[in-house]
């Protein structure tokens, strides 16, 4: 009477378990760039919406709106919508107006115009320029490095 035997033997299961650990080994590292370049081009999308939202508030209720970043708070937005700064971010800017000390506005007008402003933020290893038009309230960012 012969036994036939239907599995696997341990060491089968040993060499899948390790070519299995190997996979996870050089993709995870892989993965883990992917979520954080994610995250970055979320909150880049979402401060230059912010900003873009500001501008349009002003011209459609025809009132002065602002965009506002909260050095102390680590927070930015409009009077209404506040979001959160990620702790690895970096924000350098020029021509915003400080209302008190950490705190600066942008101000829309409802002509089209805005101050003139220049945001640099740093994420990570990459930078990134916004630059604000006086005359026309658009905005323009790109990638510096």
């Amino acid at each position: 009477m012969k036994l036939d035997f239907k599995g696997f033997t341990l060491i089968e299961i040993l060499i899948v378990t390790f070519i299995i650990s190997l996979l996870f080994t050089f993709t995870l590292p892989h993965f883990s760039s992917i979520v954080l370049k994610l995250e970055q081009k979320k909150f880049l999308h979402q401060f230059v919406h912010t900003i873009s939202l500001a501008a349009t508030n002003a011209i459609s209720f025809n009132k002065p709106s602002y965009f506002f970043i909260d050095g102390h708070n680590r927070t930015y937005g409009l009077s209404e919508k506040v979001y959160s700064i990620p702790e690895n971010v970096e924000i350098y800017a020029s021509g915003l107006k400080e209302i008190t000390p950490g705190l600066y506005y942008i101000y829309f007008y409802p002509d089209g115009t805005a101050n003139q402003a220049e945001i640099e933020i740093i994420y990570g290893r990459k930078k990134y320029i916004i630059n604000i038009n006086p005359l026309t309230s658009a905005i323009r960012w790109k990638e510096a490095g």
